[in-house]
């Protein structure tokens, strides 16, 4: 099969305005919004639950080396545990190694307990912020 050539009397032109768009939406200019009208339903009722159980953390250890700490992260990751890093405090020296975060502090300090097996690291239960 042999291709298909147009000569110029076939070539369309392409349209290079924008056509107006008419969406038929009708505006009523009258249309205003009372700003007081959803401020009572703003507020939680009653019964809205506004204390939290308190969240726990297990601090593994404290780390100024960043390949310690990943070498330690990499560790715990590889048995199983939800690892994480941040910095200590507002000293961007020193980092912070955590596993967690648990909704029972049993939970963290069974956590601590299988840590204290494992050499090199210094556990403690700490409130989650």
């Amino acid at each position: 099969m042999d291709p298909v050539e147009y000569d110029s009397g076939n070539k369309r032109e392409f349209p290079d305005t924008i056509p107006e768009v008419s969406l038929n939406i009708p505006l009523d200019e009258n249309l205003s919004i009372n700003r007081d009208i959803d401020q009572k339903h703003s507020m939680p009722n009653e019964g809205f639950r506004t204390n939290f159980d308190q969240a726990w953390t297990v601090k593994v250890d404290t780390y100024s080396d960043l390949i310690e700490l990943e070498t330690a992260l990499k560790n715990l990751k590889n048995l199983g545990y939800k690892v994480y890093s941040r910095y200590e405090n507002d000293n961007k020296d020193n980092y912070g190694l955590f596993i967690g975060p648990t909704l029972k502090k049993e939970d963290s300090s069974n956590v601590v307990k299988e840590l204290k097996n494992i050499s090199g690291f210094n556990p403690e239960v700490q409130k989650y912020d």
